[in-house]
This record gives structure tokens, sequence and C-alpha cells, in this order.
């Protein structure tokens, strides 16, 4: 299985990688050890951290580098015929729903789990 790249890039995965729950275990473990969190702010338990962090994340979800960003990943997703519509899928750590809302839209059926009070405030705003 190839390694993830860098936050950003999208990577030449094979659609069977993407639907093995091994894959999404490294996948997960990885950004959490890569995330803004792990290196930055050692000194802040994560919810505070996110929670600091929900009124920026709000902001970007609405410019139209995020979106287009969110089109890039769901089209390569589709591209590979992983994401298809019915499917159900759990968006662990939503934050303020950049994925959440345009996967329903695309016919996904989306739990959407956010710890963080300040960013799921921001999440049912949106939503």
């Amino acid at each position: 299985m190839k390694k993830l790249a860098r936050e950003g890039s999208i990577a030449d995965f094979t659609a069977g990688a993407l639907r093995e729950p091994r894959f999404w275990a490294e996948a997960w473990s990885g950004a959490h050890k890569n995330s803004l969190q792990a290196r930055c702010r050692r000194d802040l338990e994560p919810l505070d951290y996110w929670n600091r962090l929900a009124g920026r994340f709000e902001r970007q979800a609405e410019q139209e580098r995020t979106g287009r960003r969110v089109a890039r990943v769901l089209s390569w997703l589709e591209g590979r015929g992983v994401l298809q519509p019915g499917m159900e899928v759990l968006d662990i750590g939503a934050g303020t729903c950049v994925f959440t809302v345009p996967l329903a839209h695309r016919g996904a059926k989306v739990t959407a789990l956010e710890p963080a009070p300040a960013m799921l405030a921001a999440l049912q705003k949106r939503v």
C-alpha cells in the first residue's frame, strides 16, 4: 500500500485500497500525527485547540479555494469508483462540514461526528 502523500496532494491509490479499513486506519493515524494540533500546540488539550480554531475554519469553509479543494477530492474519489450515490459515509472530526454537505449533495448518507463544541456549532449552522 502506498503511503499518504503530503496534505493537499492527491496520490494515485487504487480503488481497492480505498475500500480497505486498514487504509483508513493508517490514514487517520498519519493525519493525527501530522495535524496542526500535534505539531504546534502540545500545551492545549485537543478539544480546546479545535474550539479556538473554529471561527477561522468557519471562515475558510466559505472560501472559493476550499470549495475547489473539496470538489477536487470528491471528483478523485468518484473517478476511482469509491464515492457512490447512497453509500454511507462516517465523517469523523467533521469540523465545519466542508466535506459533509458536498457528500450529502452527491447522494451519500453522511453521519458527521465532531467532538469540539465550537466546531459542532459551526457545523450545525452550515447544515
